[in-house]
C-alpha cells in the first residue's frame, strides 16, 4: 500500500509486469501474475484516487477475463498492445485516445488469438496516428514464432505489403510497417514465410520498379531482403 500507484503505471512499471505475462519463461511469467494480482486491491482500494485509476481499473478487468488458463502465455502483441493502451489514459488529447478504449472496453474481454485492432486500421479508413500508433506495438511485440504466426493466420502479412503499396500511404506509415518486416525478419519461421508463401519476392521487384521511388525506404527495403536471407532456415 505504500506504493504510488500513479506513479508505477506512468512510469511504465505496470506495462513492464504485462509484458512479463507473455515470458516463456514459467517463472518470469508467474511472477509477473503475482505482481499483478498485488498490485490490483491497491488500485481498486478507496485510499487510491488518480484522475486514470477507473479506466485503468476498466483496462486490467478486460485482461483478467482474458486470461482462461492460470499463468497463461499471452502473445506479445497483445501485452505489447495493453501496456500502450495504459499509458495512453495519461494523454486523453491524443488522436488515438477515443479508439483505442471503444476497441478494448466494447467487450469483456480480448480477443487474444488474434492482433489487436489490426482490422479497424488497415481493413477500414482510420486516422494516421492510430495507424502509426498500431504499428509501434506490433513492431515492439513481434519477436517470437508465436507473435508472428497472429500476423500469419489471417492474412495480416500480405495486408501490410498492400497497404505500403498504396498510393494513398503516407511516408511514416511505410517506414514503420517496414520496422514491421525488419523484426519479423530475424525469425526463422517468419523469414521462410516472408520469403516463400507472402509474395514478397514480387513485393520487392515492383517496389524497385516505382516510377519515383523515395530514396529513404531504400535502405530498411535492401537491409531487410539481407536479413531474410541470412536468417532463412537451411
Amino acid at each position: 500500500s505504500s506504493v504510488d500507484v500513479r506513479r508505477f503505471v506512468e512510469t511504465r512499471t505496470l506495462g513492464f509486469v504485462l509484458c512479463g505475462l507473455s515470458a516463456s519463461n514459467e517463472g518470469v511469467r508467474r511472477l509477473a501474475y503475482r505482481v499483478l494480482a498485488l498490485f490490483m486491491p491497491v488500485l481498486e482500494s478507496r485510499g487510491t484516487d488518480f484522475r486514470e485509476r477507473q479506466q485503468i481499473i476498466a483496462l486490467l478487468h478486460v485482461l483478467r477475463n482474458s486470461v482462461t488458463q492460470p499463468y497463461t502465455v499471452l502473445p506479445g502483441l497483445v501485452t505489447a498492445f495493453l501496456s500502450r493502451a495504459i499509458l495512453l489514459q495519461f494523454r486523453p488529447e491524443q488522436e488515438e485516445f477515443l479508439p483505442v478504449n471503444r476497441f478494448v472496453l466494447r467487450e469483456p474481454f480480448l480477443p487474444v488469438s488474434e492482433v489487436p485492432m489490426f482490422d479497424e486500421v488497415f481493413l477500414q479508413q482510420s486516422p494516421r496516428r492510430l495507424r502509426w500508433w498500431v504499428l509501434r506495438f506490433l513492431a515492439a511485440g513481434l519477436y517470437s514464432y508465436k507473435e508472428y504466426s497472429l500476423l500469419q493466420r489471417r492474412g495480416n502479412v500480405r495486408q501490410l505489403l498492400a497497404y505500403w503499396s498504396a498510393p494513398t500511404t503516407d511516408p511514416r506509415t511505410r517506414l514503420l510497417i517496414l520496422g514491421c518486416l525488419q523484426r519479423a525478419a530475424v525469425i526463422p519461421f517468419a523469414a521462410r514465410d516472408i520469403l516463400s508463401h507472402q509474395g514478397t519476392l514480387s513485393w520487392f521487384r515492383a517496389v524497385c520498379e516505382l516510377e519515383h521511388p523515395d530514396s529513404s525506404f531504400f535502405l530498411p527495403i535492401v537491409k531487410i531482403a539481407s536479413t531474410l536471407v541470412q536468417t532463412f532456415p537451411a
